[in-house]
């Protein structure tokens, strides 16, 4: 749970270190409505996937109304590298050993590759997280329609607590004076894997994220263990045509000490143009979801989250905003 706010100062350092308990053990890495325009955040082997260079730009802003909101901020890219064209030589046997008819054949190679990169800064109240990432995919064509592929992303995170926008009863506590005195960042290296398969019609995969399972030293007395999480994502076009694209979609997110996160959306785009999806976030938010492309190059998008957990008569929802550039 992400939730540090100012109206709550009340409940004082109990709030605090609960959430950041919290927020330590569970939910400890961002999450998105609009996962269709950003698979390669999330998992690394779907880097270039599409065969598209693009450009992303996103926001998101959760439990609007409560003060100090979670917000995510990201800026990336991605693209599919040309596959290689390759030369092989045929050797053609005649009747006699020594003689051999040796000729080229041009053929592209099965193998592709995929490289991207993202900037994100997450922050929930007085915790704050950046992110920088590269990824790395490489794709093998199965069959003319089967392709899979293994992605690695690696970079770095830093984490940060600031003090002023923490109010508490008792500012001589233990424990945040612990956060306070001891270190205010930490800076780590970071390295997720991931597994794809993709055609036309579907896609499936699995990744990890903070699989190094590292610790944050904010305090001694806090146990600040990242822990890995599990992601998983199945996709299906159900219809494809020039007037009508079809595709359901399942997200699942999994990790110690939290309940499953199970995100389920369906999307609809008419004659190429129009957006507009449906989703829901088990146990979160009723997910609605509208988007416009004016022309092949750019898609603007737009989702608003109706939240229906124990905090929805506490918050107006949330929104967020998706960009896209496709360079080619």
């Amino acid at each position: 749970m992400k939730i540090l706010n100012r109206d709550f100062k009340k409940y004082g350092l109990a709030l605090i270190m609960a959430v950041g308990s919290y927020q330590i053990h569970a939910q400890q890495v961002w999450q998105f409505s609009q996962n269709q325009q950003n698979k390669y955040m999330l998992n690394p082997a779907a880097t270039g996937a599409d065969g598209s260079t693009k450009v992303n730009l996103g926001y998101r802003r959760q439990w609007l109304g409560l003060g100090d909101e979670p917000s995510t901020f990201y800026l990336g890219g991605a693209m599919a590298l040309k596959p290689v064209e390759v030369k092989r030589p045929l050797a053609l046997r005649t009747s006699h050993n020594e003689n051999y008819q040796v000729n080229e054949e041009q053929s592209q190679s099965k193998l592709k590759h995929g490289v991207g990169a993202y900037l994100l800064n997450d922050n929930y109240g007085a915790f704050g997280k950046t992110e920088f990432n590269l990824f790395y995919a490489l794709h093998y064509g199965v069959s003319d329609k089967l392709t899979v592929s293994a992605g690695i992303n690696t970079g770095f995170n830093s984490f940060s607590f600031d003090p002023t926008k923490a109010e508490v009863t008792d500012v001589s506590e233990v424990t945040y004076q612990n956060f306070i005195t001891q270190q205010n960042k930490v800076s780590l290296i970071n390295m997720n894997l991931g597994l794809y398969v993709y055609s036309d019609e579907f896609f499936a995969g699995y990744s990890n994220q903070q699989m190094m399972g590292q610790r944050i030293a904010f305090s001694s007395i806090t146990d600040p263990t990242l822990r890995t999480h599990h992601n998983f994502m199945l996709g299906y076009v159900l219809n494809s045509s020039d007037d009508v694209r079809i595709e359901p979609a399942l997200y699942v997110n999994m990790v110690k000490g939290a309940p499953v996160s199970v995100l389920a959306n369906v999307t609809a785009t008419l004659q190429n143009k129009y957006i507009a999806g449906l989703g829901l976030r088990s146990g979160d938010a009723l997910i609605l979801t509208v988007g416009f492309k004016p022309d092949q190059n750019f898609r603007v998008g737009y989702s608003f989250d109706f939240n229906t957990s124990k905090l929805r008569n506490y918050n107006a929802g949330g929104h967020e905003v998706g960009l896209t550039y496709f360079l080619k």
